[in-house]
């Protein structure tokens, strides 16, 4: 079987490249709780304002982390031009900065039967992009189940496949059940402790204490776990997804 059905490339515009953070941002907002909500983003939105938003570190991070994500190559000079002073610079320059060496992935239409179909092609490029993430998708049929590509993949959706359509796919819904567990009992924990030391009980506070850092440890052990279920909205199947993306 053929897998390898990748999009058409093509300069993009800074107003797309805005498009993709705005979108990064929105689904930011659905799991990270150091997002500063009802920000909105323009291209006249300062540096500083778009960290503050995003919870983003200094601008070197900034720099790597934007290479990564559009799979560009700028130096750290031309970084340094567009996010700082960060009070000074806007995401337009940073936009502009990127639509000058990113490329952006357009939907390929399929030939069906004769003539040219852009949900077959959408299908093809999803399923295309997943194996190239290392997915088994030998098997994989519109009528298929999103969940267990979401759970495993769920970078693929919010990036590549995202970038496809920018705001056309619902808000992500990550749950992470042993996380929430172990984070449960992390606050059990710490209540004991603040129990025992209020009642002079300082022996149980002390043990309750060493158990906290003991779950504690775990807590950051489950953060990294694959999370137990990641959800679009109402889309179940991958031909709901690429009837959003076309």
């Amino acid at each position: 079987m053929y897998l390898h059905y990748p999009p058409n490339m093509e300069r993009p515009t800074p107003a797309y490249i805005l498009e993709v953070m705005i979108d990064a941002y929105r689904q930011q907002l659905q799991f990270d709780p150091e997002t500063e909500p009802d920000i909105v983003l323009t291209m006249n939105t300062t540096v500083a304002e778009w960290r503050v938003a995003c919870d983003l570190g200094g601008w070197k991070r900034i720099g790597k982390s934007l290479n990564a994500a559009f799979r560009i190559d700028c130096s750290e000079k031309e970084w340094k031009q567009v996010l700082t002073p960060p009070k000074m610079t806007t995401l337009q320059d940073v936009c502009e900065l990127v639509a000058r060496y990113a490329e952006r992935p357009r939907i390929r239409p399929a030939r069906l039967f004769g003539a040219t179909c852009q949900t077959a092609g959408a299908f093809l490029t999803v399923r295309s992009l997943l194996h190239e993430a290392g997915a088994e998708v030998r098997a994989l049929r519109p009528s298929s189940a999103l969940a267990p590509y979401t759970r495993k993949h769920p970078d693929v959706f919010l990036g590549s496949i995202s970038e496809l359509a920018p705001g056309k796919l619902p808000l992500v819904d990550i749950e992470n059940l042993l996380l929430r567990r172990v984070g449960q009992l992390l606050i059990l924990n710490w209540l004991v402790v603040g129990v025992s030391w209020t009642l002079g009980y300082t022996v149980l506070a002390e043990r309750a204490s060493l158990v906290a850092g003991l779950v504690l440890f775990c807590l950051c052990l489950a953060a990294q776990r694959e999370p137990s279920r990641v959800d679009f909205g109402e889309l179940k199947t991958f031909r709901d997804l690429v009837e959003v993306l076309v």
